[in-house]
């Protein structure tokens, strides 16, 4: 037997106030060694406890766990132990070893202390009900029951019997020694009109279910006083066992709709008792029940899930809100716990997830920062941003921006485009009416008039005062040079492009998709070298979104345009770089 079965065993005592993983190492040491019959241990270092509830604790675990007699005896002896003693549920050193221990400890107890088997904790469970409950020796209850003569029928303070008790949690092979050779009454009841197939329902024993039904016949419609059945109380149970759930299903036709007097269904007692989310999982996957239904109380399973604070929740809870299609208005969600929605909002925003993301805080009825939730503005829509008034990631400065997209370590949901620049009044240039209407005109400006540049072997010509005012580095340098001299900008655009980029002066246009995929990132380098008050890069910043978006087989957002945007301080394309890395 290893240290973690040993200290499964302890922790099934569960009434241990001292003795826990939690302990000292002295503590842990000295009470495996109890448990591994290690007498010359014992002897070697009982006498550093002297703490008189821990001395008693100890002497519970002996008489629960240890198989050495002897160990059992040194122990009461050197720690002066009480032998009638209990804590503080009842339970005595005799009581702990018929539910736990083997037969040759337990009669070794009662002949040698002369202890009274018919001692009772406070619940009114006797030795032998305590040995029906756990005590998987069938042989120990034999001997309570041939040698000791011991009344099978008697009930405890709920009502349960030796019977309902072995249903609840012990072996089949107990269930059927108490029913077939004691002759004991299936169809006892508690308090609580449980009978024997809704205990091992409720307690997860598929192979006493079985039994019960296939062999004893009993009703799976029959109701305790809460009006559930056995299906109900396997769905409610803590820690119920997939198998029960679909054997009464699918064998025995169990109706998963079913509802117990509060209007509960099988799903919303899974989800506010169940810890195994197989069961959830089952009921809504396979069994299609509706996550939608509401009890008397109008509480919904995810309702349900919430207000299960035993256990940790948290897996039930993200399963409805991110996989199955619960209604959220429905949902009073200022009770899911705050850390909880945390987690699941991060989770969805790690995947890209932002559908469900989005459709669950445009659902919450609470509206905390959802900073505090770990989620970034970049992940949120527009309805979203203005229902939590947040501040639009895109309005922040340029450089607290560039940081927030280079902490997002995935792709970016809240992709906008630019707001239209106005048009630029720098020029000066009055366009082409006809009619009222603004008419765009196709010039040749490597035709005769005055001489503007030469570009690519190529001379331009055109209206000097006009052209040179409206680029910029030509406007800047008018007084620095001779205009007798040949001014050649650099490149190797074709003149429909130069063109067009001379025209623009006058239209305050600029047609981008003249310009040939391949030769994109040249004309970007054209106009970085020389905008004009009507073509520069961060006017076209939508321009070039949607040429991209457009030629995205030939041009791609990448490290160049990720120094353009640095340079030119454009938001929206360099959102649109950083999401390449994540395609």
């Amino acid at each position: 037997m290893n240290d973690s079965t040993i200290w499964e065993r302890i922790d099934r005592l569960q009434t241990l106030k001292n003795i826990n993983k939690k302990a000292s190492g002295e503590i842990q040491s000295f009470v495996l060694n109890i448990c591994l019959n290690n007498l010359k241990y014992i002897k070697e270092h009982y006498a550093q406890f002297t703490d008189k509830i821990l001395r008693k604790e100890m002497f519970f675990v002996a008489s629960a766990l240890c198989e050495k007699t002897e160990i059992i005896d040194f122990i009461h002896d050197m720690y002066e132990i009480d032998i009638n003693s209990s804590n503080d549920r009842g339970d005595t050193s005799l009581l702990y070893a018929s539910a736990h221990n083997k037969l040759h400890v337990i009669k070794h107890l009662i002949d040698k202390y002369s202890l009274d088997i018919n001692v009772c904790n406070l619940k009114g469970t006797n030795t032998m009900m305590a040995a029906c409950y756990k005590n998987r020796n069938v042989d120990v209850i034999e001997y309570f029951i041939k040698k000791r003569k011991m009344n099978v029928a008697l009930k405890n303070n709920n009502g349960n019997t030796s019977l309902t008790l072995a249903c609840a949690c012990n072996s089949l092979d107990v269930v059927k020694y108490l029913v077939e050779k004691c002759i004991s009454n299936i169809n006892d009841r508690t308090k609580r009109n449980n009978n024997c197939l809704l205990m091992a329902c409720r307690w997860n024993n598929v192979d006493v279910v079985q039994y019960l039904i296939e062999e004893k016949n009993m009703n799976i419609n029959h109701q305790n006083n809460q009006h559930r059945n056995a299906i109900l109380m396997a769905c409610h149970r803590k820690k119920t066992n997939l198998e029960v759930v679909k054997y009464l299903v699918e064998k025995v036709n169990a109706n998963v709709n079913d509802r117990d007097h509060a209007g509960d269904t099988c799903l919303i007692l899974a989800c506010r008792s169940n810890h195994n989310i197989d069961v959830i999982k089952y009921l809504i996957e396979e069994k299609k029940v509706d996550v939608n239904e509401i009890d008397d109380d109008d509480e919904t399973c995810l309702e349900a899930a919430c207000y299960d604070k035993e256990n940790n929740n948290f897996q039930k809870i993200q399963y409805l809100l991110v996989e199955s299609n619960i209604n959220l208005s429905q949902v009073c969600n200022d009770i899911i716990p705050t850390e909880h929605i945390k987690k699941i909002l991060s989770s969805l925003e790690k995947v890209n997830n932002y559908p469900k993301l989005h459709r669950i805080m445009e659902s919450l009825w609470v509206c905390p920062d959802p900073e505090d939730y770990g989620v970034s503005t970049l992940s949120l829509n527009d309805n979203i941003i203005k229902k939590y008034k947040l501040k639009d990631p895109y309005d922040e400065p340029f450089n607290d921006f560039v940081k927030m997209v280079d902490q997002t370590e995935k792709k970016i949901f809240n992709i906008k485009y630019p707001k239209p620049i106005e048009k630029s009044v720098e020029a000066n240039v009055e366009a082409n009416v006809e009619g009222g209407v603004e008419k765009k005109v196709k010039n040749d400006y490597t035709k005769m008039h005055e001489l503007l540049f030469k570009h690519n072997e190529k001379c331009y010509y055109g209206n000097r005062n006009v052209v040179y005012s409206a680029i910029h580095c030509l406007n800047e340098m008018d007084c620095m040079f001779s205009f007798n001299d040949t001014i050649v900008l650099e490149g190797h655009l074709p003149e429909c492009i130069i063109n067009e980029y001379i025209d623009s002066i006058f239209t305050s246009r600029f047609d981008l998709n003249i310009v040939q995929p391949e030769l994109f990132k040249s004309f970007i380098r054209f106009i970085d070298q020389y905008p004009s008050v009507s073509v520069s890069i961060d006017r076209m910043e939508m321009q070039i979104i949607n040429y991209i978006d457009n030629n995205k087989q030939t041009v791609q957002y990448d490290n160049f345009l990720k120094e353009i945007c640095l340079r030119y301080r454009l938001k929206h394309i360099y959102a649109r770089v950083h999401n390449t890395m994540y395609e």
